[in-house]
């Protein structure tokens, strides 16, 4: 269903974004902000918009990174830290797969940190009123006393137990064992510091040493290495996820009920998000790298490849994770007879941060030999999320160098002040309680703001600027077919503006409830504030954050209507 959902999201918004942002950026050669002043000079602030989701991205998705070498660094230590409930920052209701197969061998199991005797298991469950009895030679089931049917271990755990990932190493890091919150940061979490340290270094070299680098063949030589290194070992990956003994079990869910998951508004929500956020539109960089190209280059197959690549690797990566779910279902759960369902796979996974997390990372606890697996995977994740951070942080980098021409030629020292700016305003993130900002950050500016720039974009360069100028621009450039341009003169003019403003309904909820202060303190608390100890505070902050995108637009639209009509009195 969300595959289905991702390739209209694609066509009938992404796609058509891409492609306005390649021909602005292409026809005028410039980057974001001289583009949207080239429109209209009000539009300026429009640009400066753009940069700031870049910026802002590039802060909190550097953790991201950091985490990730962190999870790598720990990949290379065996048993894998999340492997089994020994760690010092488990807690007793933690359920390892690893330590109850240890147990089973004894015929127990294992509960709350240690082996327990199916008898005194069985006996000690109380679901609904029912009591339970140990069955003799039976080591993944308990009997009801009431109907005298089986039910298994994993339903009588309940919610009593997570798996050892859930209570991860990032909580190891961050706030376990301390009172830490949004408005009490407590201490430095050194781990995290030093890895948000290396993050920063990794992208401050690959912009210098690859994306700055005059030699286009070096250039073009060292991204198709890299490209091809990640499209290996996510092969690998697959390949090992669709070959484990019970993957069966997980991939046969991946095709079922997806018509009536169509109908969830939330799905339709989320795979337009992820399109956006796969094709890089609202940030400023296809402007960006649109500057490089040839008068005459052909951008359309480059954005058609750049979504048939994204949709393959969505594609790929979701068998994988499907083929993990069952192979984790089976041992936590397939002794009760029962085919594995898309509630199941709810059971078992986990979402946003939980998914990269905590969940694959048991996924690799469950394959043979998970060390490698598991390096496998955080190595490529890693070198994903360089390619997008260094990909941000170009975009203020080229963003510097337009607003400030002095500094053409010092691309060196700029990045360098940018990586160093972007480690400084992270250091807030590295402490015990940062883990709730970036949380807030997410929340709060990762999607609202950027739709809404989305749809600002697309309002500017269509409905102000034109669209058959706009088209002719495109025609002029490319020379496309008419099916082409009767595709953008449609999805320019209706699909896009109609899906980007209500697709998000809290863009303009929030932004009518901050016309008085009391909505603006009382408003429908986001996922973030359930974190929190402070709903004020978490408000303000989060605000602060979309003010920050959002300000510039009328700001820089007012500074020029005062310069226009300055102009005009003299």
């Amino acid at each position: 269903s969300f595959y289905v959902s991702y390739i209209i999201s694609v066509l009938v918004c992404a796609l058509p974004c891409t492609l306005l942002e390649l021909t602005v950026g292409q026809y005028t050669g410039l980057g974001p902000i001289r583009s949207c002043r080239s429109v209209a000079p009000v539009f300026t602030g429009l640009g400066i918009a753009n940069v700031m989701t870049s910026a802002f991205c590039s802060v909190y998705w550097n953790m991201t990174h950091a985490w990730l070498i962190y999870y790598l660094y720990n990949s290379f230590f065996t048993p894998l830290p999340w492997l089994t409930c020994t760690n010092a920052w488990n807690t007793h209701d933690c359920f390892s797969i690893k330590n109850d197969e240890e147990c089973r061998a004894i015929n127990q199991t294992f509960f709350y940190g240690g082996c327990q005797t199916m008898e005194t298991f069985c006996a000690s469950r109380l679901v609904n009123g029912h009591r339970f009895a140990a069955v003799p030679g039976e080591t993944r089931s308990c009997q009801n006393l009431t109907s005298s049917s089986l039910v298994s271990l994993s339903v009588l755990r309940g919610n009593t137990t997570h798996p050892p990932a859930e209570r991860s190493l990032l909580q190891d890091a961050f706030v376990d064992g301390t009172d830490a919150s949004l408005t009490r940061l407590g201490d430095l979490s050194f781990p995290v510091l030093i890895c948000n340290s290396v993050a920063w270094a990794m992208t401050f070299f690959y912009i210098v040493l690859v994306k700055n680098a005059s030699n286009k063949a070096y250039v073009a030589t060292w991204l198709t290495a890299t490209t091809m290194f990640k499209a290996l070992l996510m092969s690998v990956l697959v390949l090992r996820a669709v070959t484990l003994p019970n993957a069966g079990a997980g991939l046969a869910v991946f095709g079922t009920d997806w018509v009536r998951h169509l109908m969830d508004p939330n799905l339709w929500f989320d795979s337009m998000t992820h399109t956006i956020y796969c094709s890089g539109v609202g940030f400023g960089g296809l402007f960006s790298l649109a500057t490089r190209n040839d008068f005459h280059h052909a951008f359309v197959w480059d954005s058609i490849g750049l979504c048939f690549m994204n949709a393959v690797v969505s594609t790929l990566m979701s068998l994988a994770f499907y083929a993990y779910v069952g192979e984790m279902w089976k041992n936590a759960d397939g002794a009760d007879g029962n085919t594995i369902t898309s509630v199941t796979v709810n059971k078992v996974i986990k979402y946003g941060f939980g998914l990269i997390f905590s969940t694959y990372p048991e996924a690799m606890a469950v394959t043979p030999v998970p060390n490698l697996w598991s390096i496998l995977l955080f190595s490529m994740l890693t070198f994903n999320t360089l390619d997008s951070e260094s990909g941000m942080v170009k975009v203020v980098v080229l963003a510097v160098e337009e607003a400030w021409p002095v500094c053409v030629g010092r691309r060196f020292w700029v990045t360098l002040c940018i990586c160093v700016s972007g480690f400084l305003l992270s250091l807030p993130l590295c402490f015990q309680g940062g883990i709730y900002l970036i949380i807030l950050m997410i929340d709060f500016s990762a999607v609202s703001p950027l739709l809404l720039v989305c749809l600002l974009n697309v309002l500017g360069f269509i409905f102000v600027y034109g669209r058959e100028k706009l088209l002719g621009h495109f025609e002029e450039m490319v020379k496309p077919g008419v099916w082409v341009k009767r595709y953008l003169k449609i999805t320019w003019l209706y699909s896009v503006p109609v899906i980007l403003s209500v697709s998000h309904p809290l863009i303009f909820e929030r932004l009518a409830q901050i016309c008085t202060f009391v909505s603006f303190v009382f408003l429908a608390q986001p996922a973030a504030v359930i974190l929190m100890d402070s709903p004020l505070t978490t408000n303000v902050l989060g605000w602060s954050y979309v003010l920050v995108h959002i300000l510039p637009i009328p700001f820089a639209a007012l500074v020029e209507i005062w310069r226009s009509f300055r102009k005009n009195e003299v």
